[in-house]
């Protein structure tokens, strides 16, 4: 078990004493002794530094020489290895294992640990931390990229540098941070490729305490699982899940500001008030996705509202349900629109077995209104459905459990979409978009932070007409 009460308490505290939040050394010879003085610590608050969890961003906060939590995310790949001979023998001693987060190293001294050793690290983690309380500074710089080769069936194959992103941070102090990333899509930006270089995220946090932090600036909407993690190493499978891209508009973020903490019995929250979407981008066959507005003079007539709420009380499980509701007709004054989203997702891990699955619908009000009023002035009918869903399933397996680079995972995943689920009256649905998708893959791991993946993914759709094309796919994919 991961989490036990006293197990789960001490991850939480020993993160503090990295965070410059602990008022004295620890220095007895006993496990006991170690935990009580932890224990007394309890009521500080939890620095993080997107706060929404352990595994996400919170590693980021740890000083050089700093002693952080394990993660207790089973979502993250891969899996937590322990480091390799450029570690420190104080690290190895502790029983230090390498955080899959942008190869950061979590140094978490085990009960097997020897005293001294322990005691060692965690003297240095006073120092260090004592010493930057209060200090501004910048870091660490962190990013990841992925290279894809993509053979779909009737188009010739194709290379791409899909994506080159870089992550910066700055604390201000130890209650002000700064968290920025920055994207090139496609490698590079011009009239002649679809390349997009994107601001994803530019945002100020105010940590107040760990049930309660502020957060405005450029932020992520958080629906779905891949929105909020979608670093190659995290997810199976070359492409991101088609549900959390064509019904889910990953990535999703815009200008925005909210609260977001972690409360008693394993609960994360997330609430925002955000941009909303532009109607006149909605379509038939990518639903909401070109309806994003993505912070560039974003029209703020009508303000959305999003939220999240997370468990993750039972070591192994992480259950989530989001919301984003808000009204999206400001580009056509006299046609009232609104988009209401919900969404469930689980996933689970035990041994080598990995589970995980979501569920995500979205009701858009006014469509018929909407296409009627885009067809008067463009001639086109967008046929933009009244319902769009999508559900997926994915089971993974490690069958080379070992540390990397002899690390590697199958997996398959099953998905079904549909932009066109339910229709306004007097439109019809187009069968091409209602589709399901079987993946089968492998993802090998030379390292805890680089992804080699292969897979084939056979799609269908209902059209008799337009055979939906399958498709061979290689990526490579890492992060730091």
């Amino acid at each position: 078990m991961f989490h036990t009460k006293f197990g789960f308490l001490i991850d939480k505290l020993i993160f503090l004493l990295c965070l410059g939040q602990a008022t004295s050394a620890i220095a007895q010879d006993t496990v006991a002794d170690f935990r009580e003085r932890l224990l007394a610590l309890r009521e500080a608050p939890l620095l993080g530094a997107r706060g929404d969890s352990h595994a996400a961003f919170d590693l980021r906060c740890i000083p050089p020489g700093g002693v952080a939590p394990q993660s207790q995310m089973p979502n993250l790949l891969p899996r937590r290895t322990l480091p390799g001979p450029g570690a420190s023998r104080t690290q190895r001693g502790l029983g230090a294992t390498r955080d899959c987060h942008h190869g950061l190293l979590s140094d978490v001294a085990s009960e097997d640990a020897p005293v001294a050793a322990r005691h060692q690290l965690e003297t240095q983690a006073d120092a260090d931390t004592a010493a930057n309380v209060n200090v501004s500074r910048t870091g660490p710089i962190s990013g990841y990229m992925d290279f894809h080769f993509n053979n779909v069936q009737h188009q010739d194959p194709m290379l791409d540098f899909h994506r080159f992103v870089l992550l910066f941070n700055h604390s201000f102090s130890d209650r002000v941070r700064f968290v920025a990333e920055l994207e090139l899509e496609h490698a590079v930006v011009s009239g002649e490729t679809e390349g997009e270089l994107e601001l994803e995220q530019a945002y100020i946090d105010f940590l107040i305490s760990r049930p309660f932090n502020a957060r405005a600036g450029m932020i992520l909407a958080p629906v779905g699982v891949i929105n909020e993690r979608h670093e190659p190493p995290v997810f199976h499978g070359v492409e991101r899940p088609s549900v959390e891209t064509v019904i889910i508009p990953t990535t999703w973020f815009g200008a925005g500001a909210g609260v977001h903490g972690e409360l008693r019995g394993g609960l994360r929250y997330r609430a925002y008030a955000m941009e909303t979407l532009d109607a006149s981008g909605f379509s038939a066959e990518e639903g909401l996705r070109g309806g994003r507005q993505k912070g560039a003079k974003s029209n703020a007539k009508h303000v959305a509202g999003t939220g999240r709420l997370e468990y993750v009380g039972t070591p192994g499980l992480v259950l989530g349900t989001s919301i984003w509701s808000g009204d999206t007709g400001f580009a056509f004054p006299r046609v009232d629109t609104s988009v209401t989203m919900t969404e469930f997702d689980g996933r689970y891990r035990a041994g080598e077995l990995d589970v995980r699955g979501l569920y995500a619908h979205a009701f858009l009000d006014g469509m018929a209104e909407l296409n009627r009023a885009v067809q008067r002035i463009v001639g086109v009918n967008p046929n933009v459905a009244e319902q769009i869903r999508g559900f997926y399933l994915e089971g993974s397996y490690f069958v080379l459990p070992y540390p990397a680079p002899r690390e590697l995972a199958a997996f398959v995943r099953y998905e079904n979409f549909d932009t066109q689920y339910r229709m306004p009256d007097g439109f019809d649905p187009i069968p091409a978009f209602d589709r399901d998708s079987w993946s089968f893959g492998i993802t090998y791991f030379p390292d805890p932070d680089v992804a080699v993946k292969v897979d084939y993914t056979v799609l269908r759709s209902q059209s008799d007409v337009i055979p939906a094309p399958n498709s061979f796919n290689i990526g490579l994919g890492w992060w730091f």
